[in-house]
């Protein structure tokens, strides 16, 4: 599919592909180049011939919600320019920004006073989803995309999103992002939301610290299961202030019942005056001198790895979405004015997944 497709011409548009940016199981991510404004973009490229109709049916479900997020002013948001449909293929015309969260924080640079930012960004953007019963439900880093020196947030990959507030889909996402009770293997329909709010405290933690608190929230892992008996692992561990672990504890709350709902996680994250207790976190506050993000490590289970777990907690963990919508150049905010009556019928129908 790639070879085919690579230096060819989106039919009615001046977009030539020019470069694979991944490849996944069922679609391929292009950088394309518009020969008439010189912009460049990032393309989706669907085969229809290997899509299920479950699998065409969430695709519709994806274009739908992410036309509506536009149309609602959602900010944040990587933006669709345009849906071209031709016999064989279907293109996504994406915004192509510069680079994702994963990459910016593994290789550290992220510029340290650009980290609340970035959160308060998150947490206004999900807030914005959640009051338009829209929820996301794969929140990591590598769906969050860069621009303009790491000070523009866009929320991409809305393939797994849902408009339903509660789901039977366990497994749904990234397992280290993901909410203990999404897990597979339980059976109770889960809060959406607050899968969401889980999922955003795990990333809170990456922005902090570089790494991930544990593999998987399931008492089978040592580190969660300190976690759930009390310990002090995230001071421990992290070296944490008890200000910022309270609120970490607060997110990720493992009774969703009780869990802090995205809506007030900013107010909580911002009175925070010490997220480290020796002082190194100076330059998180926004009127800080700028620094670069001490990262020791990529984003990873910070404990101790046996040559067996090494491969449990390899950075292959990160396979089920690689980058997506990423790639060096500009990146163009024309609103081509694509409509879609499928895409409007998205909410008829029932939770399918790409």
């Amino acid at each position: 599919m790639t070879a085919s497709l690579l230096d060819t011409v989106i039919p009615t548009t001046s977009l030539l592909l020019t470069d694979v940016i991944n490849s996944g199981s069922f679609a391929t991510v292009y950088q394309a180049l518009d020969a008439v404004s010189g912009h460049r973009y990032a393309v989706k490229a669907l085969e229809k011939t290997g899509l299920s109709k479950q699998q065409s049916d969430g695709l519709w479900r994806e274009i739908g919600i992410m036309k509506r997020l536009q149309t609602e002013g959602v900010p944040n948001i990587v933006r669709l320019e345009n849906v071209v449909e031709t016999g064989n293929w279907i293109f996504l015309v994406l915004e192509c920004c510069e680079v994702d969260l994963y990459d910016a924080i593994t290789q550290e640079t992220l510029p340290q006073h650009t980290i609340l930012p970035i959160f308060h960004s998150l947490c206004t953007t999900l807030s914005r989803l959640h009051a338009l019963s829209i929820y996301h439900r794969d929140i990591k880093p590598e769906n969050i995309l860069l621009t303009h020196g790491s000070r523009r947030v866009r929320l991409a990959d809305f393939g797994l999103s849902t408009i339903y507030p509660t789901s039977s889909d366990m497994g749904c996402g990234s397992t280290r992002y993901m909410a203990p009770e999404c897990l597979p293997g339980n059976a109770k329909p889960y809060d959406c939301a607050k899968a969401d709010a889980w999922s955003l405290g795990i990333v809170l933690v990456n922005l902090v610290s570089g790494k991930n608190p544990w593999y998987e929230a399931d008492r089978s892992d040592p580190l969660y299961a300190a976690y759930l008996d009390g310990e002090q692992v995230l001071q421990e561990t992290f070296g944490f202030s008890a200000e910022f672990v309270a609120v970490v504890r607060m997110i990720l709350d493992p009774d969703p019942a009780t869990r802090c709902p995205v809506v007030e996680i900013w107010s909580k994250v911002k009175a925070v005056r010490r997220f480290y207790d020796d002082g190194s976190d100076a330059g998180i506050a926004a009127n800080s001198t700028p620094q670069m993000h001490p990262i020791s490590s990529p984003i990873r289970a910070p404990q101790d790895l046996s040559a067996a777990a090494a491969a449990r907690h390899s950075d292959d963990l990160f396979t089920a979405s690689p980058p997506r919508y990423v790639a060096g150049g500009k990146f163009s905010i024309q609103d081509s004015g694509f409509e879609s009556e499928e895409a409007l019928e998205l909410f008829a129908l029932r939770e399918l997944v790409i």
